[in-house]
């Protein structure tokens, strides 16, 4: 297929916040400077403490009960101007870009997390310890970790807080708007007859094969057992025995569970020599002994699909994820759109 579909970001209008503020490259970075070690030997604690006292944490807005501190969009705003190069002038077009996204993603944040506990949806504390625990594994120690968050402005606690938060809302967003997309089939039919031109699909097999496995260092003796024991299993098959419950008792590939089922395959995902007896192959054929680097197959063909363009039911599940992209950011903003009439929001300067 020559389209590409994008794995869908349900969190579309909020993650940029979590991106700027506590995931950024820039922000955790750790100093790799000439000379500079990691910091071993802190007081961890004596540090998150210090951290604690520089925050400002005068409101910088309020989501009917809930206080954003000035600390938190100090840390996103920091992080863009230095990343963008934008200048640190409230009166600047950028910053002032900047600050209207920051606002409105802390708001949106807090919006939805409200929603989701409203909702009866937790997560426990280990939701944001693990995600925390993951990143502080990149750092030379705990201590280099903790610098890190110091330079940024927060605590580990705080860090591993909002992560927790992130993931709740994540959840929601999931659970709850995303289960509002209604797709019908008339609209995926549509969409099939607008787009079916990029869906050329090469052609195809389907087979199932029996594998007795040879092994890259195996001898020739070895060899020569392999292939008398797959030609033992060639002659089972021509006097009757059924193909799928023979694969599962003596086949060494993993498809032996599924009966040796290889599902549909172009010619270029298997090896030269297996692709070549497939496609040769009528629907039901059974092949000879086909030598691979895997060892030795027994091939039964089970289908053919010309090249061509791929058909509606082939291609639907992309096409309904291709239609959710477009309809969940639109929930998602449907759904922020009633929380603000609901939710007092007060926004400081």
């Amino acid at each position: 297929m020559t389209i590409a579909f994008r794995k869908i970001t349900y969190f579309v209008l909020i993650s940029t916040f979590l991106m700027l503020m506590f995931g950024s490259g820039h922000i955790l970075a750790q100093d790799r400077s000439p000379g500079k070690k990691a910091s071993a030997g802190i007081d961890i604690n004596a540090l998150e403490q210090e951290t604690l006292a520089r925050q400002n944490k005068t409101p910088i807005a309020k989501v009917g009960e809930v206080v954003i501190p000035h600390w938190m969009f100090d840390n996103a705003i920091n992080d863009v101007v230095s990343k963008k190069n934008i200048a640190n002038h409230p009166a600047g077009r950028g910053y002032q870009k900047a600050r209207a996204e920051i606002m409105e993603n802390l708001i949106n944040m807090e919006l939805l997390f409200a929603e989701a506990k409203r909702a009866g949806m937790s997560l426990n504390k280990a939701a944001g310890d693990l995600r925390t625990g993951i990143i502080e594994r990149s750092y030379k120690n705990p201590e280099a970790f903790a610098t890190a968050l110091a330079r940024a402005g927060m605590t580990r606690e705080q860090y591993s807080a909002i992560w927790q938060q992130q993931a709740l809302v994540n959840l929601f967003v999931t659970e709850k708007v995303a289960a509002r997309v209604k797709i019908s089939d008339q609209e995926l039919r549509a969409l099939y007859e607008q787009v079916k031109g990029t869906f050329k699909r090469p052609a195809q097999a389907k087979a199932s094969h029996i594998l007795v496995k040879v092994g890259k260092d195996a001898s020739p003796e070895e060899r020569s057992q392999a292939g008398e024991k797959a030609e033992k299993i060639l002659q089972r098959l021509k006097k009757g025995e059924e193909f799928a419950a023979l694969a599962k008792e003596v086949s060494d590939c993993p498809s032996a569970t599924e009966g040796g089922d290889l599902g549909w395959f172009t010619r270029r995902k298997m090896a030269k020599p297996f692709s070549d007896a497939a496609f040769a192959l009528k629907e039901s054929e059974l092949s000879d002994i086909v030598a691979t680097k895997f060892g030795y197959h027994v091939i039964l063909k089970t289908g053919d699909r010309p090249e061509g363009v791929a058909d509606f039911e082939e291609v639907k599940p992309q096409l309904i994820e291709t239609i959710k992209e477009v309809k969940i950011p639109e929930a998602l903003k449907k759904c922020l759109a009633e929380l603000r009439k609901k939710v007092k929001i007060e926004a400081y300067e």
